[in-house]
């Protein structure tokens, strides 16, 4: 770096905060709408359900507004003067390089600011406020941060002299470290929004930190390693591949099974076999963690007891904790010390890994946020008249509204006379979950299906294809048909609508089925007329679109 060098950036810094300085408040508003669409979209990929309306960011339990402070203009004119400074007297980079690294300062400081905004949303819809104070300042820092590192990484990235091998590989360590946090986020956030529900639930943390603690000790007092070769590499692609399938599936502790299983594969390339084995036990600590897993567990050993207390769950968890742990420690004091001097990774298979993990983050991405452009919550609309029928709203278990939603259910009883029709009608809000075959329903509270067929039924002007069964329990049966709808098509059975639910789910569309179910005694003689008067999805589905 020469005195000319140094002058030169130092002037074009300047003139470039000046100018900022002066047209800020004609890239104020623009900023903002850019820096709501970036964090609307960071959030919906880690599956912070988000809907923008213009600089507007709505969560499912608060609303908040990207306001001038928050537009990144500030960031973009310090990041524009110190890049100009810092790329100018870099001295491994040529003229062209220079311009680019600048021209790259522009994308690198919107995303940072939208990182920023999506992290100040994310902690306001858990504390359900406003991020003000200290925290709003630390944010601040972060993404200032973030973008420094962002185009210090950049300009090292395109420098003209070649990294040796020794120097590229924490680079590249970093590069997988970032992939695999990105693929664990929506997890992370599922099972932190269930630790702060209660003090019992915090356990799950300290099941988390004491597995991790306990990996880094072992690995670092393991220096030496063998480490694994394609075998790793291939179980690792496979970890990736089933963990693409449970997001699609919607079911995180599956998703968090296959992230665990991904990490006993990393574990293995890193540090060898044995050693990933023998760390096994601290992954399956982990899983006491998952709030589901937490949960069945706490049922289970309340049930044995004859008694519901919480707490015995708890204690339950702990110790099978402490024996995890207490197996691990057994299997490392075991283990054979490892011979000879540490040896690393080759280039190709660690290439391999970061290339695996980066399309998990690719797909994730990309599901995650196109899928959430769908109309995710809406109100259900059905007539109390339908012709010479009568509506009466009918009793929902407390199970069903805690499954479903209070919103997402009817349940009403159609009355003619001295004929009855039974008319039920759910929605998932695009979590498939909630959309299980309707007979297990039924089975669980003691029908059996008799029969069992595929047909089709005159909805006002269209025919409908429906299944339709026949439950009996004792001396009672009676006659149920059901089908799937999106508002337009309709499907006759729970597979046909999977089916056609992953493949819309390919393609980046999440659907919120309606599952329509008619009951009424068996043989009777007025039910086609009943449906005959129905429109073919039944009830209306109102919806809010989002920007």
């Amino acid at each position: 770096m020469t005195r000319e060098q140094l002058l030169i950036s130092g002037a074009i810094g300047i003139l470039i905060y000046i100018v900022m300085d002066q047209i800020e408040g004609f890239i104020a508003l623009p900023m903002r709408e850019v820096s709501s669409q970036i964090s609307s979209f960071i959030l919906n990929a880690l599956s912070i359900k988000t809907l923008r309306t213009g600089t507007i960011l709505a969560t499912d339990n608060f609303t908040f507004d990207v306001v001038p402070a928050c537009s990144g203009s500030t960031t973009l004119r310090v990041l524009l003067t110190l890049g100009a400074v810092w790329c100018g007297i870099h001295p491994q980079l040529t003229l062209p390089r220079r311009i680019l690294c600048g021209l790259l300062v522009i994308p690198i400081a919107l995303f940072a600011n939208g990182v920023r905004v999506a992290a100040l949303v994310g902690l306001g819809d858990v504390l359900l406020k406003p991020v003000d104070g200290v925290p709003h300042a630390l944010i601040g820092l972060f993404g200032f941060a973030l973008a420094m590192s962002s185009l210090y990484l950049l300009t090292e990235l395109l420098a003209t002299q070649d990294a040796r091998a020794a120097e590229r590989f924490p680079f590249k360590l970093l590069l997988l470290g970032v992939a695999m946090l990105v693929l664990c986020t929506p997890v992370l956030i599922w099972m932190v929004n269930t630790w702060v529900t209660g003090p019992l639930e915090l356990a799950g943390l300290l099941f988390v930190g004491a597995a991790a603690g306990f990996i880094i000790y072992f690995s670092r007092r393991e220096r030496d390693s063998s480490p694994g070769g394609w075998g790793a590499c291939l179980f690792f692609g496979l970890s990736i591949m089933a963990f693409g399938r449970a997001t699609l599936l919607d079911v995180r502790t599956v998703e968090a099974s296959f992230l665990l299983l991904s990490g006993f594969c990393l574990l293995w390339l890193f540090k060898g076999f044995r050693f990933a084995l023998c760390a096994a036990p601290l992954l399956l600590l982990v899983e006491l963690a998952f709030p589901t897993v937490s949960t069945n567990l706490s049922r289970l050993v309340s049930r044995a007891a004859g008694m519901e207390r919480p707490v015995l769950g708890l204690i339950t968890r702990c110790v099978l904790a402490a024996g995890l742990i207490g197996v691990s420690w057994l299997l490392f004091a075991r283990r054979p010390a490892s011979v000879g001097s540490a040896r690393t990774l080759t280039p190709a298979l660690l290439n391999t890994v970061i290339f695996l993990a980066a399309a998990g983050v690719l797909f994730q991405t990309h599901f995650n946020s196109r899928a959430a452009g769908f109309d995710q919550e809406g109100q259900l609309h059905l007539s109390y008249v339908q012709g010479d029928w009568v509506g009466i709203d009918t009793g929902i278990s407390d199970v069903a509204l805690e499954q479903i939603g209070r919103d997402r259910i009817i349940s009403r009883r159609y009355v003619n006379k001295d004929q009855t029709v039974d008319l039920i009608v759910t929605t998932t809000g695009a979590d498939r979950r909630r959309a299980h075959p309707p007979e297990w329903c039924m089975t669980g509270v003691g029908w059996t299906v008799e029969s069992r067929e595929l047909t089709r039924k005159r909805l006002q002007n269209q025919d409908v294809p429906m299944t339709r069964m026949i439950f009996r329990r004792a001396a009672d049966e009676l006659e149920f048909y059901y089908w799937f709808s999106d508002g337009e098509r309709q499907y006759a059975t729970h597979n046909e609508m999977m089916r056609e639910d992953l493949v819309r789910r390919l393609k980046g569309i999440r659907t919120n089925w309606m599952l329509l179910r008619i009951i009424a005694p068996k043989d009777n003689r007025y039910l086609d007329g009943f449906m005959s008067g129905l429109e073919p999805s039944v009830a209306r589905l109102v919806v809010n679109k989002a920007a």
